[in-house]
């Protein structure tokens, strides 16, 4: 009888633990098909020609999404430093 009553105890402390765990693995698992399906919209190159891309950048010009021309990931890591990129992040930058 202890030992049942001893194990509901830890039940009852488990459980919200693993109701958060499974929570938490249930949103990384949409994000993660969230950037799949955003890297796939942005691999469509209809209409691009043999040379056009596109991608995204966030305001410190690191790519969030994949280039075809690269062949591993370059996601946080590759710096979009161009013209054009600046002229975005300034346009940005004046609106805030």
């Amino acid at each position: 009888m202890v030992i049942h009553s001893r194990l509901n105890r830890l039940e009852q402390r488990v459980k919200p633990l693993q109701e958060e765990f499974e929570q938490k693995e249930k949103e990384r698992r949409d994000k993660e098909k969230s950037f799949e399906l955003i890297n796939e919209i942005m691999e469509d190159r209809t209409g691009l020609g043999e040379t056009g891309e596109t991608y995204l950048i966030g305001t410190d010009l690191l790519m969030r999404t994949d280039s075809w021309r690269e062949q591993e990931s370059r996601v946080l890591k590759m710096e979009v430093d161009t013209e054009s990129t600046k002229q975005w992040l300034e346009n940005v930058q004046e609106r805030d």
